[in-house]
């Protein structure tokens, strides 16, 4: 994980089991998140939305910043994945084509962006490092 000078990061696993995937996303120096969402995009590229995490999720605050969590099934994915299964969704993350963008009242756009890299068969993770604004 990195560490900016903004003090912003983040961490999301997910497990898939039994037609869905669970998630957990852990926030550190944001408590405010308007708006969570996997992209479809490599690095350097802006994508459509495909999963709503907010929609999907149960989020609380924390001393340091905020914990999500949630389920994403094939009736969750919309954009360019809608009417797709989670299969399709686990190969697009094993083939470095989403990231996780957090979005904040400050940074409407975007505070924190991190692509999501495969960790092993079943598990992804993904690393979201901060920055002011990473989608603009």
């Amino acid at each position: 994980m990195v560490t900016m000078k903004y003090g912003q990061y983040g961490v999301i696993n997910f497990k898939s089991k039994d037609g869905s995937m669970s998630w957990k996303m852990n926030i550190t120096g944001i408590a405010d998140a308007t708006g969570a969402h996997i992209h479809k995009g490599r690095n350097d590229t802006n994508g459509d939305v495909i999963v709503d995490l907010l929609k999907v999720s149960k989020h609380s605050n924390t001393p340091s910043g905020m914990i999500m969590r949630g389920n994403i099934t094939d009736s969750s994915l919309t954009g360019s994945m809608k009417g797709q299964t989670l299969a399709d969704l686990k190969t697009a993350m094993a083939n470095g084509d989403t990231y996780v963008n957090v979005h904040t009242k400050d940074h409407p756009n975007g505070e924190i962006r991190g692509q999501i890299k495969l960790k092993g068969e079943n598990e992804s993770t993904g690393n979201t490092t901060s920055s002011t604004n990473s989608t603009a």
